[in-house]
C-alpha cells in the first residue's frame, strides 16, 4: 500500500510538486515522473490545488494549516471517558463514538503532516525510493 506523503492515509492520487498550471503543458500532457510527483490522497491533493509551494515541507505545512481550520470543531470536541460513553444510549452514544474515531484518525493525520513538514530536505525521488522499483508505474497506471 502506498500512503499519502502528507497525511499518511492510503494514497489514491499523484501530487505535482510544481503544479501543472505553472508549466507550459496541458494537464493531459503533464509528466508523471518521480522527480515532480508524490503519492497523496485526494483530500490533500485538492487542498493544495495549484498553490505554488515548491517543497514537500512547505506543502505539508500549508495542508496542516488548512486542516486545523477545516476541522477546528472536531479537534475542539470534548474527549469522552469510557465510563461516560458507557452511560450514553442510542444515537447519542453512536455519534460520540463516531466523533471519537474521526478525531483520533484526524489527529494521526495531523501528526503525520507535522512529521512530513519537519523533513526539510525531502524530495520526490526520495519518497519513491522507499517503495519497490515497479510501484511508481503500477500506481501511475492505476
Amino acid at each position: 500500500m502506498i500512503e499519502c506523503i502528507y497525511c499518511g492515509i492510503p494514497a489514491n492520487a499523484l501530487d505535482h510538486i510544481i503544479p501543472v498550471s505553472y508549466t507550459d503543458v496541458s494537464r493531459k500532457a503533464a509528466k508523471y515522473n518521480k522527480n515532480n510527483t508524490v503519492p497523496c490522497c485526494n483530500e490533500c491533493n485538492t487542498t493544495l490545488s495549484d498553490k505554488w509551494l515548491p517543497t514537500i515541507s512547505e506543502r505539508a505545512s500549508f495542508i496542516l494549516e488548512k486542516y486545523n481550520i477545516k476541522y477546528k470543531k472536531l479537534l475542539n470536541s470534548p474527549d469522552w471517558a469510557e465510563w461516560e460513553i458507557e452511560e450514553l444510549r442510542g444515537n447519542m452514544k453512536k455519534i460520540v463514538l463516531e466523533n471519537k474515531t474521526k478525531k483520533l484518525l484526524l489527529q494521526e493525520r495531523l501528526e503525520h503532516l507535522l512529521k512530513t513538514h519537519s523533513q526539510q530536505d525531502l524530495i520526490p525521488i526520495d519518497v519513491w525510493n522507499t517503495y519497490p522499483e515497479d510501484m511508481f508505474s503500477k500506481f501511475k497506471n492505476g
